[in-house]
């Protein structure tokens, strides 16, 4: 997809050279995850920018504090996930998933109130039935 093309802005509810970043962020992520790298507590040597206002919720579920950590890539996929597979239930497994391996989210970037935050309190909310 071509980045840099005004139309994919709106669709996905960010400017162009935060997109821009997202996309070599998630190149980046996939590089390591390719290679078996660890993941869960690793400090990312490439971040992406914080966005600053547009896509309700996504600034505020940003950890703005511990952006080397793999959370705030973990909240840009469920963003994309919900512009792009409306309904899916990615946050739902990968909750699921936190939860039964009883992972450390902290050490993940994970704020301690990460449940009650935007992107994953939407989630929440249309698995109980309130879209």
């Amino acid at each position: 997809m071509d980045f840099s093309k005004p139309a994919t802005q709106p669709a996905y509810h960010m400017d162009q050279g935060i997109l821009k970043n997202v996309a070599c962020q998630l190149i980046y992520v996939q590089n390591l995850c390719a290679h078996q790298s660890r993941m869960w507590n690793r400090r990312l040597t490439v971040t992406m920018p914080q966005p600053r206002s547009k896509a309700a919720g996504l600034k505020d579920s940003m950890n703005t504090t511990r952006t080397r950590n793999i959370y705030n890539t973990l909240v840009m996929l469920a963003h994309l996930l919900r512009v792009i597979s409306p309904g899916n239930h990615w946050q739902n497994r990968l909750t699921a998933l936190l939860e039964k391996h009883h992972i450390e989210t902290s050490k993940m970037g994970f704020p301690a109130d990460w449940r009650a935050l935007p992107i994953w309190q939407t989630s929440l909310e249309e698995e109980n039935g309130n879209p």
